[in-house]
């Protein structure tokens, strides 16, 4: 395996690690918006979308890292 194909997968894995961190950030950052916007929010209503939103964000970025350590797995073994 040529050394511009490792370095291709590795680019495509931190792209597809980029757009996964940011997507789960995007989603963090609407569900804080949603909570600005509000009138009167109950405090349990906004603690549990604050809540849902971290681990939804940790979710994101733990698939995020699989998705790199499982590329660069595919491309050390490979080499």
């Amino acid at each position: 395996m040529g050394s511009g194909v490792i370095v291709g997968v590795m680019l495509f894995s931190a792209m597809v690690f980029t757009i996964i961190i940011g997507t789960g950030l995007l989603f963090f950052q609407s569900t804080m918006a949603l909570e600005d916007g509000m009138r009167e929010p109950e405090p349990e209503v906004t603690a549990v979308q604050q809540a849902s939103a971290i681990v939804i964000f940790a979710l994101f970025l733990l698939a995020g890292l699989l998705f790199v350590a499982g590329a660069a797995r595919i491309v050390t073994r490979s080499a």
